[in-house]
C-alpha cells in the first residue's frame, strides 16, 4: 500500500517464480493471487545459487517500482533521495551525502516532474531538515530521514 493506504501493484509472478519478502524488503508485504496457485516454502539457507546480490538487486528493483508509483511528488522526492543513499552514499557526521552530482532538472526527469517543483521541494527539505546541502549539487540526507529507510 501506498502513502495513501491504497493497494499498489509492483508486478505480476508466474509458474516457478521465486516470490516473497526477502526479496522485496518491504514492510508490510503482501501478495494476492488472481488465479488458483499452489505455493511452496524455499528457505533462503536451501538456495545455494541464490546469493546475496540477487537478493540485493531484486530489493532494489521493488524499492524503485514504489518510488516510480508513488503519487505524491514530495514522497517521490524522498524516496529517490533515500534509495540514492542507499546506493552511492557516504557517511558523514550529518547523515549520508550522496555521491552523485545531481541538477534539479536531472532529479526531476528521473522521477517524472519538472525543475521549478523539485527546486521547490528540495527548499522545502532543506527548512524541515531533512536534507542539507553544503554546496550546489551535492544533498546530504540527514540522519533522522536515512534512518527509517535503512531499517526496511
Amino acid at each position: 500500500r501506498n502513502e495513501a493506504r491504497k493497494i499498489m501493484t509492483l508486478g505480476y509472478w508466474g509458474t516457478k517464480d521465486i516470490v516473497g519478502q526477502p526479496l522485496s524488503n518491504l514492510n508490510p508485504y503482501h501478495m494476492s493471487c488472481l488465479t488458483c496457485v499452489e505455493a511452496i516454502c524455499i528457505p533462503l539457507d536451501s538456495l545455494p545459487n541464490f546469493s546475496r546480490d540477487i537478493i540485493n538487486r531484486a530489493q532494489q528493483q521493488m524499492a524503485w517500482m514504489c518510488l516510480v508509483r508513488t503519487k505524491l511528488v514530495s514522497e517521490r522526492l524522498l524516496l529517490l533521495l533515500q534509495w540514492l543513499a542507499a546506493k552511492f552514499s557516504l557517511p558523514v557526521p550529518q547523515g549520508q551525502l550522496i555521491d552523485l552530482r545531481l541538477t534539479h532538472r536531472e532529479i526531476a526527469n528521473t522521477i517524472g516532474t519538472n525543475r521549478v517543483t523539485i527546486t521547490r521541494i528540495i527548499n522545502k527539505f532543506e527548512q524541515q531538515c531533512i536534507i542539507y546541502r553544503p554546496k550546489q549539487h551535492y544533498i546530504i540526507l540527514c540522519k533522522k530521514s536515512w534512518g527509517d529507510y535503512r531499517e526496511g
